[in-house]
């Protein structure tokens, strides 16, 4: 948020109840709020009585007698809130699911401790104000525009389909230039466009007289496919960069869009395979160039030599680069571009009975793990069975998950935190319902079996996510400092890349030991440095 001067005006709402509204009948508005997936406990129903009128709701809301900490808040969350459950009635906006607030501008809160509220809502264009006033109509909150959203259902088992999504390529609808005036090229090019030795020609060739071309074809392609990928990939890059460099920079060009193709640098289809690293890279390289400067560069991936066709399909895609996006691949004479789709049948689904972890059984890539059946494991001596709440991510999963892992007895999810369901012999410090944290595999599953001496209590007030991110990073560091530097109190530690998940474990750590902490970060992570209390003068460029 962003703090403004407060406005000196004091907002009412005047005589109450409202003079020329309708009342509206509570009875059922709770429960069909839960019937469209809003299920709000006791101390958010807070509406007692509602009035509609001419482009205004008017509300009555309180707080339960037992509410909580109510003189801790400006305007207690639950009342608020429950201020803004009638703002269906003034039907701002569109769509069949319940609308949420989404940004809020212009609040004010003109006093505190209210556990009542009198509320007038009113239409401010697609936004909603907000004025609310206490028993006595002295004014308590206001919001000068509430923008609503719209949720959608979340109460159904697909709920996921709706927020997941993936790109892919969808087949464009592109109509063939009849003809390819107003094209050129750089370096070479099919017969019958002009065709200049780089950028600089071009310039100089326009600023004498010759017209400047609508696009300009710029091929990015590996020349030699038996040069080892790296060293092809930094030649190519860098050819294409001092290439679109210059042309970014070219006073006379700024009309002109340039054309960059390459030839099988992207999977557009599921038989297309990567055959030229090199121009991947190139593609990867301008897409953050396109951000920078919208609709000047195109890229296209062709399937074969450039031939006429293609030629007349990249003309049309030239003339008006929002139909691609300024991103093309050239299929069988066809046109495809990425777009942004919800992600549909490829939700990972456990087996219909018994336990399941998520392990690679294809490994190379991330799309062959899946959900695999696990086996019951009896308990034994000094072991715990825990329900899983959370599962730390690390990289070594992914490592795992790609076949790259050292051990190939490795398994997916080697840290998390969960409930103790059952404790096995010698195991008496631990009990079912106790919350724990620590290092077990597979953790990607609902239950795993730990060693006793790998989990602890999870200390008071720590959610499971937070539990689950702590002990690998922790242990390491905590294994580094004082296992092995034996680290003490008076002592000095320089933590490289401090601001990562082992550096700021290490950070924390040096300083509970007592210990005076040098770290080195990226320049802009020296936030994270500063905010863990490492002093300036001891942050360095970890680059």
């Amino acid at each position: 948020g962003v703090l403004e001067p407060a406005v000196a005006e004091e907002p009412a709402i005047g005589v109450w109840p409202p003079a020329g509204a309708s009342e509206v009948e509570l009875a059922g508005w709770y429960p069909a709020f839960a019937e469209h997936g809003l299920a709000y406990g006791p101390v958010f129903q807070g509406l007692r009585r509602v009035w509609a009128g001419d482009g205004e709701v008017y509300a009555e809301v309180a707080l339960p007698d037992d509410a909580p900490d109510v003189a801790a808040f400006g305007v207690h969350p639950a009342l608020l809130d429950a201020a803004l459950h009638p703002i269906g009635l003034l039907d701002a906006g569109t769509g069949s699911g319940p609308r949420v607030p989404f940004a809020f501008e212009g609040v004010q809160v003109h006093a505190s401790g209210a556990s009542v509220l009198r509320v007038r809502l009113t239409r401010a264009g697609s936004a909603v104000r907000l004025v609310a006033v206490d028993g006595s109509g002295a004014p308590v909150v206001s919001v000068d525009s509430l923008v609503l959203r719209e949720m959608g259902a979340v109460a159904t088992p697909n709920a996921a389909d709706r927020s997941l999504f993936e790109v892919s390529w969808q087949v464009e609808d592109v109509v063939p230039a009849g003809g390819v005036s107003g094209l050129a090229a750089l370096g070479e090019a099919p017969a019958g466009l002009p065709v200049f030795g780089d950028v600089a020609a071009l310039v100089a060739a326009v600023e004498a007289g010759e017209p400047a071309p609508k696009a300009v074809l710029l091929r990015a392609e590996a020349d030699d496919l038996a040069v080892p990928a790296p060293q092809a990939a930094r030649a190519l890059t860098v050819d294409v960069l001092a290439a679109v460099q210059s042309w970014l920079a070219a006073e006379a060009l700024t009309d002109a869009r340039l054309v960059v193709t390459t030839r099988g640098a992207v999977v557009a289809r599921d038989e297309d395979r990567v055959d030229d690293l090199a121009g991947a890279a190139v593609w990867g390289l301008l897409r953050s160039a396109q951000s920078e400067h919208p609709d000047r560069i195109v890229l296209a991936d062709l399937d074969r030599e450039l031939d006429a066709d293609a030629l007349a399909l990249l003309a049309a895609v030239a003339d008006d680069p929002a139909v691609t996006g300024g991103q093309l691949a050239i299929r069988e004479g066809a046109v495809l571009v990425p777009r942004l789709t919800r992600l549909t049948g490829a939700e990972l689904v456990p087996p219909a009975t018994g336990l399941w972890h998520l392990a690679p059984v294809k490994p190379g890539t991330l799309d062959g793990i899946d959900l695999v059946p696990a086996p019951a494991v009896k308990l034994g001596p000094g072991q715990v069975r825990i329900a899983v709440r959370a599962t730390g991510v690390n990289f070594r999963d992914v490592l795992i998950a790609l076949g790259m892992y050292p051990d190939p007895a490795a398994r997916m999810g080697s840290e998390g935190a969960g409930v103790v369901l059952e404790a096995g012999p010698g195991v008496d410090d631990l009990v079912p319902g106790d919350r724990v944290m620590g290092m077990f595999e597979p953790g990607f599953g609902p239950q795993v079996v730990a060693q006793r001496e790998r989990v602890a209590k999870i200390p008071a007030g720590w959610s499971f996510t937070q539990a689950a991110s702590v002990p690998l990073v922790f242990l390491t560091a905590y294994y580094a400092l004082r296992d092995l530097a034996g680290l003490r109190a008076g002592e000095s530690v320089l933590v490289h890349s401090g601001a990562g998940g082992v550096g700021m474990a290490a950070i924390q750590l040096a300083q509970h030991f007592g210990a005076t902490v040098y770290a080195t970060a990226s320049p802009g992570k020296w936030g994270v440095l500063r905010g863990l209390g490492v002093a300036e003068e001891r942050i360095a460029s970890s680059r």
